[in-house]
């Protein structure tokens, strides 16, 4: 049988949502009609921070495994979107900015990595549209790697 993940969205109050997983974590996520304060995340940017959360956690797993020496680890991610609704990303830009003792190729091999076979976020978003993954090991910025779309989008 195949594994599966389950959510569970529950209204809270105006467009306020508290979400729950199958292992009883709670996230909130909140949009405001009018650009006011907000509680949570908004869904996109919950998505964004799914696949720059998963990337991360593939890359620091597989630079441990190669032994390096890891001192501070980031990544931020970027998400472009369309101007018509669905107002949906176009193109994603993840920044990783590592620290240590760190190999550069290795950096580069462990993002590859992430993004061509691991990362099941990025993989899915992959589908419809490129990711861009830009790298910084101990302040020196490395070439970007360039992921395109794997299918070609609807619509």
């Amino acid at each position: 049988m195949p594994e599966s993940v389950s959510v569970q969205v529950t209204l809270d109050a105006n467009l306020v949502f508290n979400v729950n997983d199958d292992k009883g974590h709670e996230v909130v996520f909140d949009s405001s009609l009018d650009d006011g304060p907000t509680v949570g995340f908004s869904p996109l940017a919950a998505q964004l921070a799914a696949a720059a959360g998963c990337t991360a956690m593939d890359v620091i797993s597989i630079l441990r495994k190669m032994r390096q020496g890891v001192e501070t680890y980031s990544v931020s991610a970027v998400g472009e979107r369309q101007d018509e609704h669905p107002r949906v990303f176009t193109r994603i830009v993840y920044h990783h900015d590592l620290a240590g003792e760190v190999d550069e190729g290795s950096a580069r091999r462990a993002i590859e990595l992430s993004m061509t076979r691991y990362c099941p976020v990025s993989a899915m978003l992959r589908a419809t549209m490129p990711i861009t993954c830009a790298c910084r090991v101990n302040g020196r910025e490395l070439e970007p790697l360039e992921f395109p779309a794997t299918h070609t989008p609807v619509g």
